[in-house]
């Protein structure tokens, strides 16, 4: 269980903060930080 705990602690800000640099950064989209962040939390 500990292992879960650490291996979700890990995974989701990760995604998380790909998700959102990969919001930011792909040519058809260009969202601003904002709403990067915005629809990322989603």
């Amino acid at each position: 269980m500990p292992l879960l705990f650490v291996l979700g602690c890990i995974f989701f800000p990760l995604s998380f903060a790909v998700l959102c640099w990969g919001l930011q950064n792909h040519s058809n989209l260009r969202m601003e930080k904002q709403e990067a962040v915005l629809v990322a939390s989603k």
